[in-house]
């Protein structure tokens, strides 16, 4: 059942916490979702695997599938609905950017953009790797995760476990 959050963001943001989803509509009536999946295990086999749990990928998905304009608020909500994710600590995000248009690296330096250019920074810890495959094919990886995690050295270690097997 979506109910409408009370956020600060230029958006009226409703989610579904049952299906970890949030749903927005911008000026140009286009549907964004952002959606959370449960992905704790991708840490199975690493020093972290029995503790790490709360770790989600993050899929940005213009619902509509119609052309949006330019956009400032678009990129607003998602950061705010970003910060409202990360008020839980243990809360971590896993996301490989999107190759299915040949975008990818548009949408990795679009999200770096954005979480340099927020307080992000400030409470939030963000490793990233490319994974190339073949030599033609990039694979952009990130894992966000609050500096205030009680499995903060365990996430980033397990994390570069996992970094480090797909680059054999």
């Amino acid at each position: 059942m979506k109910k409408e959050l009370n956020l600060e963001c230029p958006y009226k943001v409703f989610a579904d916490f049952e299906n970890q989803t949030y749903t927005f509509f911008t000026d140009f009536n286009v549907e964004y979702r952002l959606s959370f999946t449960d992905c704790a295990y991708l840490f199975n086999g690493t020093l972290g695997e029995n503790m790490i749990k709360d770790v989600y990928n993050v899929n940005i998905e213009n619902v509509s599938k119609a052309f949006s304009p330019k956009d400032i608020k678009l990129k607003e909500t998602i950061i705010c609905i970003l910060k409202h994710f990360f008020r839980n600590k243990e809360n971590s995000v896993v996301y490989v950017c999107d190759s299915s248009d040949n975008r990818e690296l548009a949408r990795y330096r679009k999200f770096n953009f954005w979480f340099d250019s927020e307080d992000f920074s400030n409470n939030l810890e963000k490793l990233s790797d490319t994974i190339v495959i073949d030599e033609i094919t990039s694979h952009y990886i990130s894992m966000i995760y609050h500096k205030e995690n009680s499995l903060y050295d365990i996430l980033k270690s397990s994390y570069k476990e996992i970094i480090d097997s797909l680059k054999k």
